[in-house]
């Protein structure tokens, strides 16, 4: 009986062999030895398992080829996704209809804010051409002032005259001739000395009349600049609050892209002519201070926007899509252990064109470790977009883009469990949340 153990004990280990499975540690080497009989075991063990679940399988297609309750649950289940969609493509084609209308609106602030500007330089000319005309006004009025007082003065001279003119025709009764004669051309000369001093009074008067017209219209003209000016004042501080939140939200300074955009656009020059005593009292004006002010608000503007349109502040992905991993610690879809994910997954279907979400250059375009087909494009301010398991890439390095350009194909290549984008934001080098401007942009823009 030992004999024939042995034989069958030999004819297993030439049909099986015996199998050494050795397991190291950091601190010891173990071998777990398999012999032919445990190796049978296991394998008899496995073919169960098989048979076991090919039965199971078996009864639950049967049992699906049976039932028609679940068809029709499919089919409700179906339905209420296609209704979802149709919900969800309706928001998307609303909000679209909204963006679209409240950037209309703003531009036509923007060419009100242009043309009141215009308005604004117009009116103040005129205001300076009426100051000088008052001027003029006014002089002209000292000078008819100068008149009548030495009309006056020759009036007391003359009443004088006419005085010691009448005490010498007491005196002299014999000259009643010459007398008489003298005091007839007083007389006329008296009445010509009080028409040209009433006339001095009637032009004084008329002088005055236009003076205070003239003042009454500078003043309406004052309280039209107040008036334009307020509203100019607030149209500006509602764009500038709305850019700042933008920026802001980002997690970038403002002043500091304003004083980085300023350095690219600061050209001035022409020739230099001296300031005249006009201009300088212009801008000793508080309005024209006023004015001044709200010229450096509309320039801060125009800084602003062409940072904010520098920023990866565009969609990567215009169609719908599903947000299946978020930014930060995530659960690993291959390991099932908690990881960092240092950008957000967009599922859609394969061969979604993916576009470039600010202006800048392309500085990688191939295929890297864990994101398959990737594309990396450097933009202002030390941002950089990474685009990865593209099944396609339509650019090339050292290509310069322009946001909105198709780049690339939605795939699923390198370290990737179906078709999606793997998109990131990274500023010198360090990670952010690309939420947090695809956010910030639809809710200020």
């Amino acid at each position: 009986m030992a004999a024939k153990l042995r034989r069958v004990h030999g004819a297993l280990g030439r049909v099986c062999p015996e199998q050494k499975v050795f397991i190291r540690s950091e601190s010891a080497t173990r071998c777990l030895r398999l012999s032919p009989v445990s190796q049978i075991a296991l394998c008899a063990a496995l073919a169960i398992g098989l048979s076991c679940t090919a039965v199971a399988t078996a009864r639950f297609t049967l049992g699906l080829m049976d039932g028609t309750s679940s068809e029709e649950q499919l089919s409700l289940l179906r339905q209420s996704y296609e209704q979802r969609i149709a919900t969800l493509s309706h928001e998307r084609d609303l909000a679209r209809e909204t963006a679209r209308s409240a950037q209309e609106r703003f531009q036509a602030a923007m060419v009100q804010v242009a043309a009141s500007q215009a308005d604004l330089v117009r009116a103040g000319e005129e205001t300076r051409a009426r100051e000088l005309t008052l001027e003029a006004v006014r002089e002209k009025l000292a000078q008819v002032v100068r008149v009548r007082d030495h009309a006056l003065r020759e009036n007391g001279t003359l009443t004088s005259q006419l005085a010691g003119a009448e005490g010498a025709l007491d005196r002299r009764a014999g000259s009643e001739t010459d007398l008489s004669s003298t005091l007839q051309t007083i007389s006329y000369a008296l009445s010509d000395s009080v028409r040209k001093g009433e006339q001095a009074e009637a032009d004084a008067q008329a002088l005055n009349d236009q003076l205070a017209s003239m003042r009454d219209q500078a003043a309406l003209e004052r309280q039209r600049q107040q008036h334009m000016l307020e509203k100019l004042e607030e149209a500006v501080s509602v764009s500038l609050d709305g850019l700042d939140s933008l920026l802001a939200s980002t997690g970038m300074n403002p002043d500091d892209l304003v004083a980085e955009i300023r350095k690219s656009y600061s050209g001035e020059g022409g020739p230099l002519i001296p300031a005249s005593a006009v201009v300088s009292a212009y801008d000793d004006d508080p309005e024209n201070v006023r004015v001044t002010a709200l010229m450096q608000d509309m320039e801060r503007i125009q800084l602003m926007r062409i940072a904010a349109a520098k920023l990866p502040l565009a969609k990567p992905v215009h169609v719908a899509y599903r947000l299946t991993s978020p930014f930060g610690v995530r659960r690993d879809p291959f390991t099932h252990r908690s990881h960092r994910h240092d950008g957000v997954d967009l599922a859609g279907p394969r061969g979604t064109p993916i576009t470039s979400t600010a202006e800048g250059e392309v500085v990688f375009a191939g295929r890297q470790r864990g994101y398959g087909n990737v594309i990396k494009i450097r933009h202002a301010f030390g941002v950089e977009t990474v685009y990865g398991h593209l099944s396609k890439i339509r650019v090339k390095r050292g290509e310069h883009v322009a946001v909105g350009d198709r780049i690339g194909d939605m795939g699923s290549t390198g370290r990737s469990t179906g078709s999606h984008l793997h998109y990131e934001i990274r500023i010198d080098g360090t990670a952010v949340n690309p939420l947090t401007y695809l956010k910030a942009a639809k809710n200020v823009l």
